[in-house]
């Protein structure tokens, strides 16, 4: 009996330990909580934070995008609210353009547009000239009607966000038509994760999240172990990603129309033009010192680094790029200038090249760099033996295949030209521009689905290709109107159907 009484008097005792103990941490967090309030330490800031990871470094890039976008856990970043800048001005929910209510009047057409930078208006001067309104103004001049436009473009989209727009916001507004810009961003690096993974792990825990953010305490932590976390964080042995894989682009698409459709709503989609003479890779070769603000680290992953700081010369034609994109804007100037290109004495770096050939025969980059020189000095032929030995050592890399083209357009052999560099843009995932099977897609899918098609890649090509953009992805002021006008003609087309 003593010996059960004893066992008992040791429970009550540990449990009160226990007891005791949790109480004093409690009490040890209320304090702490208290005097980091006191204190103004760790100040309420957004729950969800830009990544700090080289697992995803456009999400790091285009959280911060010039100001105008702030992180967001459903879609990795979004516009900010109220913005007024000179450039550019939003509205209270983030979009440009005045503030349309979710509940519609049916006496007006509402088109929701899903976009990236290019319906933004980035490139333009002025971004209010973008085609989006462009199109509002043709439409109201035809129909005789008021015309809303829900521009939810945001510069960095693939199509992957813009569907989880549609599925989180874009639905309540019940427009009559969705547009789709998208693509541009989808098959480019963007480190480890592709879009869908990120978003993923982005939203997991969410109502947790926003409670826990409440606390002082909670953010002090966070502030200490993210950094640690990132950096210790091993991508070792992985492949880069595409942000968003063809298959997954195509599902996409066809959740969008299924949705948009669900909802009463007609779908347009349209091929996305792009320039050929824009090099590959330098786009984001500006990005390769970039750190983050917080952990200071790299966060651009280190095999995407390593492509890119390769010593490959690009055959830059800055004469055609002015004849071709006039007045190129300081940015873009950088950009190009960021290219990797020999200096000193052509026939000095001939010789330099091809004694280091002897001893490294196969070397891609010495035949490229010796190709380039020759393009330099306009010994067009030399230059095509050099690039097209640098091919049958590497037949992938898109540097090769630009400088191969930019020296058949030289010689005026444009179809050849023009095979070499689409092959080029489409082996480059260093850059924001579609690539062929893409826009593949978007056109068997709106064959299979019955969806309206507006073919802009024919149409750019028809009309002036290079001359309609300002960059390797924007179109200039005359290329917006041309997507206005075309679209402007397929909305009235099918609503004379429909009447």
């Amino acid at each position: 009996m003593e010996m059960t009484d004893k066992k008992i008097d040791q429970k009550i005792s540990l449990s009160r330990k226990i007891s005791y103990g949790i109480i004093a941490a409690v009490l040890v967090l209320i304090i702490l909580e208290i005097t980091l309030r006191l204190a103004g330490l760790f100040p309420a800031r957004k729950l969800f934070e830009k990544s700090q990871s080289s697992a995803s470094w456009q999400e790091n890039l285009f959280a911060g995008f010039m100001g105008i976008h702030e992180p967001a856990p459903e879609l990795l970043w979004k516009m900010k609210p109220n913005l007024n800048k000179t450039f550019v001005q939003t509205n209270s929910r983030g979009l440009t353009g005045r503030l349309i209510p979710y509940e519609k009047d049916t006496a007006k057409l509402r088109i929701l547009v899903l976009g990236d930078s290019t319906p933004l208006g980035i490139g333009l001067k002025d971004w209010d000239n973008s085609y989006v309104w462009l199109l509002q103004e043709f439409l109201e001049r035809q129909l005789g009607r008021e015309v809303e436009i829900v521009n939810a473009s945001t510069a960095g989209y693939t199509s992957r966000q813009g569907l989880e727009y549609l599925r989180e916001e874009g639905l309540k507004y019940d427009p009559d038509f969705v547009l789709v810009y998208l693509g541009n961003n989808d098959a480019s690096y963007n480190g480890y994760l592709s879009d869908s993974a990120l978003m993923a792990q982005a939203s997991e825990y969410i109502g947790l999240k926003k409670v826990l953010n409440n606390f002082k305490i909670y953010r002090m932590l966070k502030s200490i172990l993210i950094p640690l976390k990132s950096g210790t964080k091993d991508y070792e042995g992985l492949e880069l990603q595409v942000r968003v894989p063809p298959h997954r682009f195509e599902n996409n698409l066809a959740e969008i129309i299924e949705i948009s459709r669900k909802n009463g709503a007609g779908v347009i989609l349209n091929t996305i033009p792009v320039p050929l003479t824009w090099p590959p890779g330098v786009e984001f070769k500006v990005f390769t010192t970039g750190r983050d603000t917080v952990s200071g680290q790299l966060f651009m992953p280190q095999k995407q680094r390593e492509i890119l700081e390769q010593k490959m010369s690009l055959a830059l034609d800055w004469e055609m790029f002015r004849q071709q994109y006039g007045q190129i804007d300081p940015w873009s100037q950088r950009v190009l200038q960021s290219a990797y290109t020999d200096s000193g004495s052509i026939v000095e770096n001939i010789a330099g090249y091809r004694r280091l050939l002897e001893g490294d025969s196969s070397n891609s980059g010495y035949l490229n760099n010796i190709g380039v020189l020759y393009w330099q000095s306009e010994e067009y032929d030399s230059a095509r033996i050099y690039l097209k030995k640098a091919l049958s050592y590497d037949p992938a890399d898109p540097s090769v295949m630009y400088n191969m083209g930019m020296t058949f357009l030289k010689q005026g052999m444009t179809d050849s030209a023009d095979h070499y560099l689409r092959m080029a843009r489409d082996y480059d995932y260093n850059s924001l521009r579609i690539k062929s099977d893409y826009n593949e897609i978007i056109e068997n899918i709106s064959q299979n689905k019955g969806i309206p098609l507006i073919d802009l890649k024919a149409d750019f090509e028809r009309l002036g290709r290079e001359k309609l953009f300002v960059d390797h992805c924007h179109p200039n002021q005359i290329g917006h109107r041309i997507i206005a006008e075309q679209l402007t003609d397929k909305i009235l087309e099918i609503i004379n159907s429909q009447n």
